[in-house]
């Protein structure tokens, strides 16, 4: 899976005991993006691919 490169950066500048945290990552995420777990869930699921790009 390929993510994009400010997320990736995002989580380098982690400490080696939090990379591997999945609950922290989640939340340093959610607070880079602003966005709270729920309002994330229902954009995931509402979300439809343009019809100019692909899935991959």
């Amino acid at each position: 899976m390929l993510m994009a490169s400010d997320i990736v950066q995002l989580i380098a500048r982690e400490s080696e005991e939090n990379f591997d945290n999945y609950s922290y990552i989640k939340s340093v995420l959610l607070k880079r993006f602003k966005v709270s777990p729920e309002e994330f869930k229902k954009k995931f699921l509402h979300h439809q691919k343009n019809s100019e790009k692909s899935w991959r």
